[in-house]
């Protein structure tokens, strides 16, 4: 996709599209995909951009679970990349219910691939990201300002999406997913009063383009209309695959919390 700033590349990962915007200046990775993604997106570099990845200025976490923040670390080790995160996106997995937390949603990733019809790829990543910046709601990301972080909790305590205004460009990573051709909320929502809140703030942005990171982009003269939808989802009562998904999210420190509400 050609901008008038940048060219936004779509890298096929593990789980997740991988978007990457490709600036003179260096390259802005949106989201870190999983593990084993890292080898993606050094070959995209090499093969098609003809640049090496260690012109990946930035890359940000929108949020903790291994398909998402599963490549911070390699690509920080690899090619000195700089991660932007949420600032308390790192208490998610802490204590021991972290640690629980931390393997379960490892082993629902691989699920996920299962159901793709995916090859097991490894899924091991550090539990704390120590990003180099971060991120409160509404700031400009660093070396490219023309994108800005939002934070809409809801999915976890954390989520980031990113924006940028002057090229009506929405990446909306987890908070609405396409599964064969629907519109879905994420899972889990460990806080449904939060994403409800989150959903009506993203109905407030000029987003001609949405991006997700499951599904395919949404071309849209009416942004609000994406938004007024997964509000209209959340009403729906959770099935039986859905309540099982959320009882396994309730380990992290925050979610523990939740766990009554979530009626696990």
């Amino acid at each position: 996709m050609v901008l008038n700033r940048f060219v936004l590349h779509v890298i096929p990962g593990y789980i997740t599209n991988i978007f990457l915007a490709e600036y003179e200046h260096g390259l802005l990775l949106l989201d870190c995909g999983a593990a084993s993604d890292v080898q993606r997106i050094e070959d995209y570099c090499l093969q098609n951009l003809k640049r090496s990845p260690q012109d990946i200025k930035l890359a940000v976490v929108t949020h903790i679970h291994p398909d998402h923040s599963g490549g911070a670390a390699n690509l920080r080790n690899r090619f000195g990349t700089l991660i932007a995160s949420q600032n308390e996106l790192d208490r998610w997995y802490a204590g021991p219910g972290g640690f629980i937390q931390h393997k379960l949603d490892r082993f629902m990733m691989q699920g996920v691939a299962r159901r793709m019809q995916r090859s097991l790829e490894k899924t091991f990543f550090p539990r704390r990201i120590n990003a180099d910046f971060l991120l409160s709601d509404g700031d400009s990301l660093p070396i490219f300002q023309d994108w800005q972080a939002i934070h809409v909790p809801g999915h976890t305590s954390h989520d980031l999406v990113l924006y940028n205004q002057a090229e009506s460009l929405l990446y909306v990573s987890d908070c609405v997913l396409e599964v064969k051709g629907k519109y879905q909320n994420p899972l889990p929502i460990m806080f449904p009063e939060q994403m409800l809140s989150s959903y009506t703030k993203l109905s407030t942005l000029d987003a001609a383009t949405i991006l997700l990171a499951h599904g395919e982009a949404i071309k849209t003269e009416d942004p609000r209309r994406v938004f007024t939808l997964a509000r209209e989802l959340l009403k729906s009562p959770p099935n039986k695959m859905t309540h099982r998904v959320q009882c396994m999210s309730v380990f992290s420190p925050e979610g523990w919390q939740q766990r009554n509400k979530q009626g696990c």
